[in-house]
């Protein structure tokens, strides 16, 4: 039996034609079973072909990790100790689709940097794509100056710091807030109950679309939430959306408990039993 488990944390989709592509992959077409991370994201699949026995909606592995390490205490680099003590820890995620998408990249940036290092309570933890520096320098070249100016700018920040560990849990668990765009680290970071503005466009945001992890309870530059006014949120712990959250994102994913893999593992198991019985 071959089991199809996704790498990755579903956001939403503007239609059932734009999921298709993943119900078309080698992986999804070859598998047994396909595991969905809710009732929605197993609709997409059936509804590209998949037969719906095929499909198990039990949620996503990836939760349970999150839920975890949340729980654990995180051994801080030493690098990090002196440079966020007693002070509120903003996670800042890029990506290439942000460079490859957004003409004022480099400003924005900036913005941020501006709101958060000029409050001496505030730190920044800017986890950028490992491949940023490649993809300005061969499809951005118009950023590149700008770009070597902006690393310049950070290395003179004393409440600065990037994040170049392959393990994104260590920043999710000292950071006190999120400030990024579409990226899987948005719907892994609803999990550990933090706030988050979110670069959204309003496409991202219309209530029409496949959710197979409601993000809506987040705060959004789209809907007025500045940089600003983020950051008071978070150092006042004025977190209004939290109970909205939370309960869009628990109605929205299975299992949200970190049982995900043991049910997942109980599951199939039985199914491997029945084929082997059915077969005696």
């Amino acid at each position: 039996m071959l089991v199809y488990v996704p790498y990755y944390i579903d956001g939403s989709y503007e239609s059932v034609e734009e999921h298709s592509i993943f119900g078309v992959l080698p992986g999804t077409v070859s598998a047994t079973k396909i595991i969905a991370q809710s009732n929605i994201h197993k609709e997409l699949f059936v509804n590209n072909g998949h037969d719906e026995n095929k499909i198990l909606n039990l949620g996503s592995p990836k939760f349970d990790a999150i839920l975890s390490a949340c729980k654990k205490n995180t051994e801080i680099p030493s690098e990090w100790e002196r440079i966020i003590r007693d002070k509120k820890v903003f996670l800042f995620s890029s990506t290439v689709d942000d460079i490859l998408t957004d003409s004022d990249w480099i400003n924005n940036v900036n913005k941020i940097i501006d709101h958060i290092t000029e409050n001496d309570s505030c730190v920044v933890i800017w986890r950028p794509h490992p491949l940023t520096e490649i993809t300005v320098k061969t499809m951005r070249p118009v950023f590149e100056e700008e770009y070597i100016k902006l690393q310049d700018r950070i290395s003179s920040c004393s409440n600065f710091i990037i994040d170049t560990y392959s393990d994104v849990s260590i920043s999710m668990n000292v950071s006190h807030a999120l400030i990024c765009g579409y990226s899987s680290i948005l719907f892994q970071y609803l999990a550990t109950e933090k706030p988050i503005l979110s670069f959204l466009s309003k496409e991202r945001l219309d209530k029409s679309r496949f959710y197979c992890t409601d993000y809506l309870g987040a705060y959004f530059t789209n809907e007025g939430v500045s940089i600003a006014d983020f950051v008071e949120i978070v150092l006042k712990d004025k977190d209004i959306k939290k109970e909205e959250r939370m309960r869009r994102l628990r109605s929205s994913v299975t299992n949200l408990d970190g049982t995900c893999g043991q049910k997942i593992h109980h599951r199939i198991k039985k199914d491997v039993m029945d084929l082997l019985l059915c077969r005696l």
